[in-house]
């Protein structure tokens, strides 16, 4: 039987998606309960600052930072108004980075 192209996309980019709003509702959740002051959140990374920066809207942070090793993301970040803090991984530094998401 031929494999149908449209459902084999579909199937694997919502299941990103999935993945994806799962743990924007998991991280909300966790503001909602653990942030006890809304002076400054630091995001581990962000990429472009997308997230974090809804975060900031949504709760009302004063300030924003976030770590991130591609540097080439710095100049959208810093359009948001996110604080890039840059980690250099210069020299072997960083042998491994992780990022997951449970089902």
């Amino acid at each position: 039987m031929a494999k149908d192209p449209i459902k084999e996309f579909y199937e694997h980019h919502y299941a990103k998606l999935e993945c994806m709003l799962r743990r924007i509702k998991l991280t909300e959740e966790a503001i909602e309960k653990f942030a006890k002051s809304k002076e400054s959140i630091l995001e581990i990374g962000c990429g472009t600052g997308e997230n974090l920066s809804y975060y900031v809207n949504k709760f009302h942070f004063k300030n924003a930072y976030c770590v991130e090793i591609a540097s080439s993301a710095e100049a959208e970040i810093r359009k948001k108004g996110i604080t890039p803090l840059i980690l250099s991984v210069s020299n072997n530094f960083i042998h491994l980075v992780v990022r997951g998401c449970i089902r």
